[in-house]
């Protein structure tokens, strides 16, 4: 699977002013889907450069659903209040849509900053792995 412009577009939802989810589904996974948090200060095109190259697609190409939460701007971004509440809203989101209770949480960069203060809040109960 190669991941254009067009395809990465249309796979994003906007879930409010500055703030995305963008889903590269594999179908019928047996694994926890992964929720990776914007690295920030990284392109997060880094992320994805094919079917077996950055970290989504390697993680797709071995068999795991990947959800990218990320901004567009990211002067406007408060790491704790998106550790603190955005991050178990997109949990609650996601657990909706795949009817898997178990995720895993991945932080590239300053998203692991965020994901450290959602730890921190102990909001999130249904992690099982986290990785930065």
């Amino acid at each position: 699977m190669v991941i254009t412009e067009q395809k990465f577009v249309s796979q994003t939802a906007n879930l409010g002013p500055n703030v995305f989810l963008t889903t590269f589904s594999y179908e019928n996974s047996s694994h926890p889907p992964i929720l990776l948090i914007d690295p920030v200060f990284i392109n997060k095109k880094a992320l994805y450069l094919g079917s077996k190259s950055g970290l989504i697609g390697v993680l797709n190409g071995n068999g795991f659903s990947v959800w990218l939460l990320h901004f567009e701007d990211y002067k406007s971004v408060n790491l704790r209040e998106v550790g603190e509440n955005l991050i178990p809203e997109v949990i609650a989101k996601i657990q909706k849509v795949t009817g898997k209770k178990e995720i895993f949480l991945g932080g590239v960069s300053l998203g692991g900053q965020a994901i450290l203060n959602s730890l921190k809040a102990k909001k999130v109960p249904d992690v099982s792995k986290a990785f930065f």
